[in-house]
């Protein structure tokens, strides 16, 4: 049934019966009503001081609240309403509304005789001075990928820098920590570390997967020479880090990570970073970026691959980067040296990118379309660049690995909007981007937990060995390939919108049932129908 009324038109497809009845008498009537979104806007219109009405203390009133603006919850027809007036009106003052007795009180009808309260506001707006700053916002470098930030070379940090860090025969840069007073002024830190190792070991013990992935980081960190095993013999000048876990369902790659704790106090109530420069900001903003990076028509964007490890630690300053580990609570508490630069730290973001930016700086004669990338379109340890032309993009693209590797640095998940732009290159790994979901049933299973309360729990859903999430084996008797049995599961994420788009077009729009069944020759889509 279609309704036009006041409020516009809209469909009515839902009717219901309710029971009025009066808190005054003991009228009791049954009324039919249509459902709709909303009958009218709210009345009164504004809110107004019952009080200045005036009305008689002997009257009640249907409706206690009438003074309140409200939306409007029933509207009774003439069929009924003309039945429920009794005898008895109230004329207030002039200019101000009726009083009308029904069934269920006095009802008010009519008009307040004031404004609806609306505010007007002017402003006068020089057009000369709005048009001056637009043009000084078009000139302040927000859309110049060639301007490159300045830098504060009589910056404490920045001078530290110069003066200190070298390049090893392969490139790599090898730094000093830049401490605010040398040496630093620090207690003891063996305690504190071991606690936290207890209690990180205590939360493995209870995790399974957990503790494998914190041994698999540890085991990775040693055996890429990023840590050493030393004598346990805590000279005076030392810091030992305490460590834990950071556990990251959304990440596509790493989901477990082991952070260090710089901002753990010694016992003279004096942390490492206490004692660290923080170094000046040297990338523009993330916002600039996205302004830069949105103009092209071709774009690219990648990280640098453990950027922070790239950079070596003085062996002098590596006492002040001490951690203790086992892998098992039977083994014997060793003490290792991280000799990267370590996240965690003050300093190590200015390190990193300083470093990174160096390599720029020293190649740019060589490689002209990398050196603006490496000054203003690197976000930490992510790049977003782009070009009008294919052909510019992969020379670019081709310089930024080239400089990047003569520092040891390499790039990694490479992502394009043109498939030219990633020939060559590895790309993001199907597995990973299929199960990024923030639905919960879907974390709990990459976590290898059971799914408890979900909207895929009814259909048995595991993690094979490649990580993928696929359904309980629904066809196990059926004739048909592995993919068919134990469908791989789509959640609602962009890589399972671009798989139904390419089914509608490799079946020529075959229709709503058609597309889904084809999908679902390999996928199952979460909430099939409506991704359809």
């Amino acid at each position: 049934m279609s309704i036009i009324g006041i409020n516009g038109r809209c469909t009515v497809n839902k009717v219901t019966e309710i029971e009025i009845r009066s808190k005054i008498t003991s009228i009791v009537t049954k009324i039919q009503c249509l459902v709709i979104p909303k009958i009218t806007e709210p009345i009164p219109s504004n809110s107004f001081n019952i009080k200045d009405l005036q009305i008689p203390s002997s009257v009640k009133l249907a409706d206690p609240f009438l003074h309140c603006s409200a939306p409007v919850d029933l509207m009774i027809g003439a069929e009924l309403f003309l039945s429920l007036l009794l005898a008895g009106k109230i004329i207030l003052e002039k200019n101000q509304p009726v009083l009308q007795n029904t069934v269920f009180g006095y009802i008010l009808g009519g008009s307040l005789g004031k404004s609806t309260g609306r505010e007007a506001s002017c402003y006068k707006v020089n057009l000369e001075q709005t048009i001056a700053r637009f043009w000084e916002l078009e000139n302040s470098g927000l859309v110049n990928e060639e301007q490159v930030p300045s830098v504060t070379p009589n910056n404490p940090s920045e001078q530290h820098f110069y003066d200190t860090t070298t390049r090893l025969p392969d490139g790599r840069f090898m730094v000093r920590l830049p401490f605010k007073e040398h040496p630093p002024i620090l207690g003891k830190s063996k305690e504190a570390a071991l606690s936290r190792l207890l209690s990180v070991e205590r939360k493995r013990a209870r995790d399974n997967h957990l503790n494998e992935a914190y041994v698999n980081f540890m085991r990775e960190y040693h055996n890429l020479g990023h840590m050493e095993l030393i004598a346990d013999d805590t000279p005076e000048n030392s810091f030992y880090l305490p460590h834990s876990c950071l556990v990251n369902l959304n990440s596509t790659t790493t989901r477990h990570g082991v952070v260090f704790d710089g901002s753990c106090k010694s016992s003279n109530n004096l942390s490492l970073n206490d004692n660290l420069l923080a170094g000046p900001v040297l990338q523009p903003d993330l916002f600039i970026i996205l302004i830069q990076f949105r103009k092209h028509q071709y774009v690219l964007t990648a990280d640098i691959s453990k950027m922070y490890r790239c950079t070596l630690i003085h062996p002098d300053d590596q006492n002040y980067h001490k951690i203790l580990w086992r892998e098992t609570t039977d083994a014997p508490v060793q003490a290792y040296n991280l000799k990267t630069v370590t996240y965690g730290l003050t300093p190590s973001s200015y390190q990193a990118i300083k470093c990174v930016q160096q390599l720029g700086i020293e190649e740019t004669t060589k490689f002209p379309l990398a050196y603006p990338v490496f000054m203003n379109t690197f976000y930490l340890d992510d790049v977003l660049f782009g070009s009008d032309s294919v052909r510019n993009l992969i020379d670019t693209k081709e310089e930024l690995k080239t400089v990047l590797s003569k520092g040891c640095f390499v790039l990694s998940k490479w992502s394009s909007n043109n498939s030219a732009g990633l020939e060559h290159e590895g790309y993001i790994s199907s597995k990973n981007c299929l199960i990024v979901d923030k639905e919960r049933g879907i974390k709990q299973l990459t976590a290898k937990k059971p799914v408890t309360s979900s909207s895929i729990s009814s259909i048995s859903p595991f993690v094979d060995k490649n990580n993928i999430i696929r359904l309980g084996d629904r066809l196990r008797n059926a004739q048909v390939s592995e993919d068919k049995k134990i469908s791989i599961l789509l959640p609602k994420h962009f890589v399972a919108e671009l798989i139904v788009k390419e089914a509608h077009l490799s079946q020529l729009h075959a229709g709503h049932s058609g597309t889904l069944t084809h999908v679902r020759q390999k996928y199952w889509p979460i909430s099939g129908r409506s991704q359809v």
